[in-house]
């Protein structure tokens, strides 16, 4: 057995783009936790895209998670799930003010966090 290099790839590589983070299931959950996470990555994905496009057509405005909720007809946890792997994978900033890869300087528009296409970050 050896040990890994820090050159190796992640163990959630074999799950490709835009996927940055081991998905859905942790390592210690059962077998069919993972089965069912790899099942639901083709919809994550696409929710993705759907969301990307939609921040695309709005521009450097931007969008929050109520209004991309609103725009394709989710709920705010729906669009608010894949925020953080968007910002991960650098297919979008958000406006919170935090240091770290994808953020921006501080913008809230009704309390939440605006989130832009990184092509306009």
């Amino acid at each position: 057995m050896s040990q890994p290099t820090l050159f190796d790839a992640p163990p959630w590589a074999r799950y490709g783009p835009p996927f940055t983070r081991e998905p859905l299931a942790r390592s210690g959950d059962p077998t069919t936790s993972h089965e069912a996470a790899a099942a639901y990555l083709p919809h994550a994905k696409a929710q993705q895209a759907q969301i990307h496009a939609y921040l695309r057509g709005v521009g450097p405005r931007g969008a929050t998670a109520r209004e991309i909720a609103t725009a394709l007809g989710w709920t705010m946890e729906q669009v608010d799930r894949r925020m953080a792997e968007m910002r991960d994978a650098a297919m979008i900033s958000t406006r919170n003010g935090r240091d770290g890869p994808g953020c921006l300087p501080l913008e809230r528009r009704e309390g939440c966090a605006v989130h832009v296409a990184r092509e306009y970050a």
